[in-house]
């Protein structure tokens, strides 16, 4: 999942909160550069096999929550 949402210059928003990611073990950069991502909602997600979380949200300006 590495960059996956990379420079998506027009989300605004995303709701991920029932996404199984509990085989994912990378997700380093995935908003990276989303500078317009205001609102985001990753509750309920099994985040156990994650090692790495590089610079999720490096330079998401916008982000309120």
């Amino acid at each position: 999942m590495d960059y996956m949402l990379y420079n998506c210059s027009s989300l605004k928003s995303i709701d991920m909160s029932n996404m199984d990611i509990s085989k994912v073990s990378n997700i380093k950069n995935i908003f990276e550069e989303c500078q317009s991502l205001k609102f985001i909602n990753l509750s309920n997600m099994n985040t156990f096999s994650l090692q790495n979380m590089h610079s999720i949200f490096c330079n998401c300006s916008s982000l309120e929550s």
